[in-house]
């Protein structure tokens, strides 16, 4: 794969190879970078939204439960 996948970053074109009656492409993709993200606590929540999160909590008891 190595020479392969050389002669690929030295054209800059993708290669197809045919195996089986099917065709495979080989090309160079970009390094994507990771999206970072602001830790769990960091960004402040509204008031409102946590009154949304104690809406969407279901506390069930024992008769629920049985």
């Amino acid at each position: 794969m190595g020479p392969l996948t050389d002669q690929i970053a030295r054209h800059r074109k993708p290669v197809l190879l045919r195996r089986s009656g099917r065709i495979f492409e080989i090309r160079e993709r970009p390094m994507i970078e990771p999206i970072e993200f602001a830790p769990v606590g960091d960004v402040p929540v509204s008031e409102t939204e946590r009154e949304l999160q104690k809406l969407n909590v279901f506390e069930f008891g024992p008769e629920v439960l049985r």
